[in-house]
């Protein structure tokens, strides 16, 4: 071998040596490290992924719930416990102011359980215009709530416009708690 060759070829040797302490000593842990790093980017996108469905599953639970509590009140403003009476007296007071229609008297009677239900009669005694008397069992009928006219009784007055009413409505009341 020539100097030249020995020198080239040593120098190619030891570039040899470089590149491939600089693979294997720098660049080969640096790719195993991005392969590991790659893997756990992977396992936190599948987390985010799961967490995100878990989130909008939890997202449509919620809205279940709301959905359930709507229907509920719903259900406690047509057939509401015997504790909440004086609302619904309330109610009827206020409806008949509404409608021009005079109580004389308000009287509950007792509660009769039912096999499902529960029912209060409530006696009502007014005066009014017949067309008065309308509108007022009209606007009962639209509540909410459950009742029914059991009793209804229209007399006149001669010389006096309006009438004079005795009307039985029965509530339906929840069971439970009466």
């Amino acid at each position: 071998m020539t100097g030249t060759n020995r020198v080239d070829t040593v120098f190619a040797f030891g570039l040899l040596a470089v590149v491939s302490g600089a693979f294997f000593g720098f660049l080969l842990p640096q790719i195993k490290q991005r392969r590991v790093l790659a893997a756990g980017v992977r396992e936190l996108e599948d987390t985010l992924s799961t967490s995100y469905r878990v989130s909008m599953d939890l997202k449509e639970i919620e809205d279940e719930i709301a959905r359930i509590r709507a229907r509920l009140e719903d259900f406690d403003t047509r057939l509401p416990s015997a504790t909440e009476i004086d609302k619904f007296l309330a109610q009827l007071s206020s409806i008949a102011a509404r409608c021009d229609v005079e109580l004389d008297l308000v009287k509950p009677g007792s509660i009769e359980v039912r096999s499902l239900h529960a029912e209060l009669p409530v006696l009502l005694e007014a005066n009014c215009l017949f067309t008065d008397l309308y509108r007022f069992l009209y606007e009962l009928h639209a509540m909410p709530r459950l009742t029914k006219p059991a009793m209804l009784r229209v007399t006149t007055k001669k010389d006096c416009p309006k009438c004079k009413v005795e009307l039985t409505l029965l509530i339906y009341l929840c069971r439970t708690g009466v």
